[in-house]
């Protein structure tokens, strides 16, 4: 504090009374929750370390001024600074401790003191959304809503995490402008989507005076124009229709290239100057084709004016709403950024092109573990998280279901319930589930789960075989009906990786401690954030298999021997 606070890095400094003025007007239970953490304003020495962000008596309000305007780093959530030694840390083993005193006492500032006419949270994300409180329709108890207090908030947001951003929407009220994703091209070049606007913009003046420079913008826009097309092999298709054999990975990729360079420049055939003799088909339809959708990305892209509309809600304007997700898994509506992106209708999920997906990479995952185990393996372990919604349609989702033997029935693009295929279809047992699930899945997408849930109540109620129906199986021996579990409500994160970050822990066991004590709450159809400890416990030890989703359409598992949980 005393080197921040010399170097000009001070913004405030809050007295007790002042704040407290302010602080006995929230609600009793809120201030009780901050002092039993915290201890009495500013904050009290506990265990040894003194409080958190306080000199000589007073709250620091860390950040630099820049005349009417004022860049701040987000408060500390509660850490003990250079001083925490694992021990102090106690948010990373209770979701719902409060943040410190100088926390609030940093939005009180910036609303009450500083004036501010609107807050502006720059990156994704922050985490005033995931403090304490109600997932959603806040309270006045409710941490997010006394931090944000009542100024008009704006937030600079990716506009491939509708996940999280929904949080931010629902918990603290903010007012998205989206941005571009970044993306990995298949030429192996890390482009930035963001950097598209200024590289048309670039590409256009310099056109006719500097040729050169032209020429290196244009391959630029090449890259992340492709890397918007191929998805679901469009260009691999559109290239098999013109040419008279098959082509590798990198030709067709410079070949695909070459087409969206030519239409770029408002060429309207270049199909006999790129292929060649290789030409075998000139589809003028298919040519069209391409050549309309390329110049729509490229139109979207250019209006793409993130500045502008941010600029725009700092007046008071309205800010545009528009979709959100990956552009490059086949939604470039999501151009142009710079809008208040929403998500999507849960009950379109999963999707008819998920379940197609995941009945053969569910064939492949039971495959495997047969392959390497000499069985098929009767519980399989899950992290379910929002982006398999909000980005690959349920894919996931299909797959639990198509391992229960269960299929979704749908009507108009909805799904409407589902249906359990007879074993004489499934060809095989019916698997069993456990299901971690996130707090974002948990709070936006609900009826997903009490879709799953259903599934796997109906499945376990069955009169099959034991060896035909492990869900059942199970429930016989023992364990208890449910398979779906998550933090307590109104809290986020599973623990461990925090944990593990601060170095708050010395045996595997604490890990465990930590992760039964914050995932340990079952949820389904009949049942929301019930405390079910030994229900998770025993459903852990039946587990075969992990399956674990890094990126949608991108899957691995580990197989673990199932008398070892899994917890950690």
């Amino acid at each position: 504090m005393e080197e921040i606070v010399s170097k000009g890095g001070a913004l405030a400094l809050v007295g007790k009374e002042d704040y407290l003025a302010w602080f006995i007007t929230l609600p009793k239970d809120a201030q009780k929750l901050v002092c039993d953490a915290w201890g009495q304003p500013p904050g009290e020495e506990k265990d040894g370390v003194p409080p958190s962000m306080v000199f000589e008596g007073k709250m620091v309000i860390t950040g630099v001024a820049y005349g009417n305007a004022i860049v701040c780093v987000q408060p500390k959530r509660g850490c003990a600074g250079a001083r925490c030694d694992g021990q102090v840390c106690r948010i990373l083993h209770d979701p719902e401790v409060p943040p410190p005193h100088q926390y609030l006492a940093t939005y009180h500032w910036i609303e009450e003191s500083f004036g501010a006419d609107v807050m502006i949270h720059v990156g994704t994300h922050g985490n005033m959304e995931f403090l304490p409180g109600k997932s959603v329709a806040l309270s006045a108890s409710c941490f997010p809503d006394i931090a944000v207090g009542n100024v008009p908030y704006l937030y600079i947001y990716n506009a491939d995490n509708p996940p999280e951003g929904a949080i931010a929407k629902r918990r603290s009220y903010a007012v998205i402008v989206d941005h571009m994703q970044t993306t990995m091209t298949a030429s192996e070049i890390y482009g930035d989507l963001k950097e598209l606007e200024d590289a048309f913009a670039s590409y256009k003046q310099s056109k006719i005076s500097e040729k050169g420079r032209a020429h290196a913008s244009e391959h630029v826009i090449i890259d992340l124009l492709h890397a918007i097309l191929r998805f679901d092999s469009e260009m691999k298709k559109f290239l098999s229709t013109l040419m008279d054999r098959p082509v590798a990975e990198k030709e067709q990729e410079a070949l695909a290239r070459q087409f969206i360079s030519a239409f770029l420049v408002e060429e309207m055939d270049p199909s006999a100057r790129i292929l060649g003799d290789h030409l075998k088909n000139q589809d003028s339809g298919a040519i069209s084709h391409l050549r309309e959708k390329v110049m729509d990305i490229s139109r979207r892209i250019e209006a793409s004016l993130e500045m502008k509309s941010l600029l725009h809600g700092m007046e008071g304007g309205f800010i545009e709403p528009g979709p959100s997700g990956l552009i490059t898994r086949g939604k470039p509506d999501v151009l142009p950024t710079g809008r208040n992106f929403y998500s999507l209708d849960p009950a379109t999920v999963p999707s008819i092109a998920a379940w197609r997906v995941e009945r053969k990479l569910a064939h492949l995952l039971i495959t495997k573990y047969q392959e390497e185990n000499g069985r098929i393996p009767e519980n399989v372990a899950m992290y379910w998280m929002a982006s398999d919604i909000m980005w690959a349609e349920g894919e996931q989702l299909a797959q639990m279901l198509f391992l229960l033997g269960v299929e979704p029935v749908w009507k108009g693009g909805r799904v409407t319930g589902y249906q359990v295929l007879s074993l004489d279809e499934l060809r095989r047992p019916r698997i069993d589930i456990t299901v971690r699930v996130s707090g974002i899945t948990r709070d936006c997408f609900y009826n997903c789960i009490e879709l799953l849930d259903s599934a796997i109540q109906e499945v376990a109620a069955r009169d099959e075989p034991e060896e035909m129906n492990f869900i059942r199986k199970h429930f016989l021996q023992g364990s208890s009906a449910s398979r779906i579990f998550a933090s307590r409500p109104g809290t986020y994160g599973n623990g461990v990786n925090l944990a593990v970050y601060a170095s708050a822990w010395k045996e595997e066991k604490d890990l465990t401690d930590v992760f039964m004590q914050w995932n340990s709450y079952a949820y389904g159809k009949d049942v929301f954030g019930q405390e079910a400890t030994q229900a998770l416990a025993a459903q852990l030890k039946s587990v075969d298999l992990t399956s674990t989703r890094l990126l949608p359409m991108n899957m691995t598992y580990w197989a673990a021997p199932t008398s070892a949980p899994m917890a950690a």
